[in-house]
């Protein structure tokens, strides 16, 4: 393994610093009932998870991913989770999930079946998480 845990440690902490990169986001992490908000310096924004995932395997910075995405690099051990122990929120309040599609007098089956899946799931308490 390579990159900034190898540079940096392991942080112990949301707080702990990884950067001085200029860009910056506030993220709020809650673990029982602390919650801290993080002023989250990124070296790297991007909209493509798969971009991210190839950067942050080159070592630059700390993403937050999908677990399907870097399972096999957990597993193989060339990647590390940090703060597992810590729920992650990009804004304040509880984090939304929207689906978007077509609006149509006869929603397709599949459609319907996935937003009832989706509300069933993402309820008050509940996560998609492992």
């Amino acid at each position: 393994m390579d990159g900034l845990i190898v540079s940096i440690g392991v942080p112990q902490n949301p707080n702990s610093p990884t950067s001085n990169a200029p860009q910056r986001q506030t993220s709020y992490f809650t673990k029982a009932s602390e919650t801290i908000d993080v002023d989250v310096r990124a070296k790297v924004r991007t909209a493509s998870t798969i971009s991210l995932h190839s950067c942050v395997r080159d070592g630059l910075g700390l993403p937050l991913l999908v677990d399907w995405l870097v399972d096999d690099d957990i597993r193989l051990g060339s990647l590390v989770r940090v703060f597992e122990d810590w729920s992650i929120a990009v804004g304040e309040g509880e984090t939304a999930v929207w689906v978007v599609y077509p609006s149509r007098a006869f929603l397709p089956l599949k459609t319907r079946k996935f937003i009832d899946f989706v509300r069933d799931k993402v309820s008050p308490g509940t996560t998609l998480g492992n």
